[in-house]
């Protein structure tokens, strides 16, 4: 597989749901949306259950090594 830390998010976000597809918990992939209004209420609901945030990522974009800001 090597560095895809260029490719877009979306694939490598399939790239990791395909490596952990056989693995069982306690290791799994966060939830994951690109709808707004799902992201809203898991927001809403998580904080209740001691989650602080969510983060949001462009689908189209790569993974910047080093200290950098943007995401």
């Amino acid at each position: 597989m090597g560095d895809c830390r260029s490719r877009p998010y979306t694939e490598r976000r399939a790239l990791l749901l395909e490596l952990l597809a056989d693995v069982e918990p306690p290791i799994q992939a966060v939830p994951a949306t690109d709808d707004r209004d799902v992201a809203v209420l898991w927001y809403d609901a998580l904080r209740e259950q001691g989650i602080e945030g969510i983060v949001c990522k462009r689908g189209r974009a790569s993974y910047p090594s080093g200290r950098r800001r943007g995401w």
